[in-house]
């Protein structure tokens, strides 16, 4: 019988990462288009991010771009995210080195054109327009809910107060 090697153990669990990056982009120049790239563990990555519907949870035309990159385990990526459009000469509008998490990880960026086209970092990618109507699609649904508990109360209520009589 052969002996195992701990080795063997490492190897078999390690699993692929998974970066999914998004630019959520309220200017949109004709012909926008999005670049990024990276060093991934020694190995130059350039992509191109596109707002197409392809990709699991996203939109055609929503205004946010969004590309994945998978590989080895990296925990750190240095990351510099370019723009070109028709009227717009080709930017590189963010440069950071982004800690990245193990297995899954999300990095997100709105794009910002005035007074100078540059990218900031943000936690999701909600364009504005969507996310107003998030915003008022909870509200509205909380306050339907709660006329009608008021309604219900109300009609409780106006049952404990009838004559004795009346009461079926």
């Amino acid at each position: 019988m052969l002996p195992l090697s701990a080795a063997q153990f490492v190897v078999a669990s390690e699993l692929p990462q998974e970066v999914r990056l998004e630019v959520v982009a309220e200017c949109q120049p004709n012909n926008l288009a999005i670049e990024v790239t990276t060093q991934w563990l020694g190995e130059a990555r350039t992509m191109t991010l596109r707002d197409d519907g392809v990709l699991p949870e996203d939109r055609a035309r929503d205004g946010v771009y969004v590309g994945v990159w998978t590989g080895e385990t990296a925990r750190s990526l240095p990351l510099r995210l370019s723009i070109s459009a028709t009227d717009v000469a080709p930017t590189e509008v963010s440069a950071s080195t982004e800690t990245v998490a193990v297995g899954r990880d999300r990095i997100v960026w709105a794009l910002e054109c005035e007074p100078q086209w540059r990218a900031r970092r943000v936690a999701a990618a909600l364009p504005s327009r969507s996310l107003e109507m998030v915003e008022a699609t909870g509200v509205a649904a909380t306050l339907s809910w709660l006329g009608l508990i008021l309604a219900y109360l109300a009609w409780l209520l106006q049952g404990q107060r009838a004559p004795a009589g009346d009461r079926p």
